[in-house]
This record gives C-alpha cells, sequence and structure tokens, in this order.
C-alpha cells in the first residue's frame, strides 16, 4: 500500500508540480529582458554622458562670449527705449494739460 502511495505522489509531482520548470523559464525570461533592457539603457545613457561633456567643452564658451559681446549693446538699446518711453510719457501729460485747459 505505501508503493502506491509512494507512486501516486510521484506521479502526481510529475504532472502538476512544475516548479522546477516555472522558475527556470522566469529567470531565463528575466535575464533576456535585463540583457535587452540593459543594453539599450546604458548604451542611451553613454549617449548622453557624450553630449553633456560636447556642450561642456564647445557651446558654454561660444555662449560666454555671445552674451558678453552682445550684453552691452542690448543694454544701451534698453537705456535708449526706456528714454524714448518717458519722453512719450512726459508729451502724454504736457498735451493732456493742454487739452484740459
Amino acid at each position: 500500500m505505501s508503493n502506491v502511495v509512494q507512486g501516486t505522489g510521484k506521479i502526481w509531482c510529475r504532472l502538476f508540480d512544475h516548479k522546477a520548470f516555472i522558475g527556470g523559464e522566469i529567470t531565463f525570461t528575466l535575464q533576456e529582458f535585463e540583457e535587452k533592457r540593459g543594453e539599450t539603457e546604458v548604451d542611451s545613457l553613454f549617449n548622453i554622458i557624450e553630449h553633456i561633456a560636447d556642450i561642456k567643452d564647445s557651446q558654454i564658451d561660444r555662449v560666454k562670449e555671445a552674451i558678453n559681446d552682445t550684453l552691452p549693446l542690448s543694454l544701451k538699446d534698453l537705456d535708449e527705449a526706456l528714454n524714448y518711453c518717458s519722453k512719450f510719457s512726459e508729451l502724454e501729460e504736457y498735451y493732456k494739460e493742454v487739452s484740459f485747459l
């Protein structure tokens, strides 16, 4: 009788206990996913680092030079525009007083 129970237990395990197979499939799937995804993510990170290094090395100096060249002219133009605005406001006040009288 015990042989029958053991045999039945072994048959049941072979038919319905798929832990080893499922565990292996899960491990395989995870490895495939991590390898494929990991390589693309690492590649994109390296590309980003390269772009940042290029910008740091070349673009920042150009931007500084452009700012130093154009900022004084822009400030001069802004001061001139402010002077025109103040003249217009003075003229507006003058014409309001003249038309009111």
